[in-house]
């Protein structure tokens, strides 16, 4: 009997450390997973779970702020946004998002400044 729940135990931390040994770029896909299913609250759980493991990708955090986007919660997507283009690390499709944003927003001097910026 004690061998039985020995094992069991060791099956159960071994997947336990399984499940937290994905790496960023795992997360990355499962998060795109999520948003391709419209779900977008776990999506942003595992994207924010990217985001600590490897801070300055790009990709991640720019399908953060899409996803963000999606989920009509503007402030955050253009908080991340925002520290992009202050770090000169966005690319066209991080300017294209944040113009959106502000557009929808109804703040056409920020979005035509966002667009004037690229």
């Amino acid at each position: 009997m004690n061998k039985c729940i020995t094992i069991f135990l060791l099956l159960g931390i071994s997947f336990n450390t399984y499940a937290q040994d994905q790496d960023a770029k795992q997360l990355h896909q499962t998060a795109r997973g999520f948003m391709q299913q419209n779900d977008f609250s776990n999506a942003a759980l595992v994207l924010n779970r990217a985001t600590l493991l490897e801070p300055n990708n790009i990709d991640i955090k720019k399908d953060l702020a899409l996803n963000y986007y999606f989920q009509k919660e503007f402030d955050k997507a253009l908080d991340v946004l925002k520290l992009l283009i202050s770090n000169d690390q966005a690319d066209d499709q991080c300017y294209q998002i944040a113009g959106d944003i502000y557009f929808t927003l109804e703040q056409p001097k920020d979005c035509e400044k966002i667009y004037k910026k690229v």
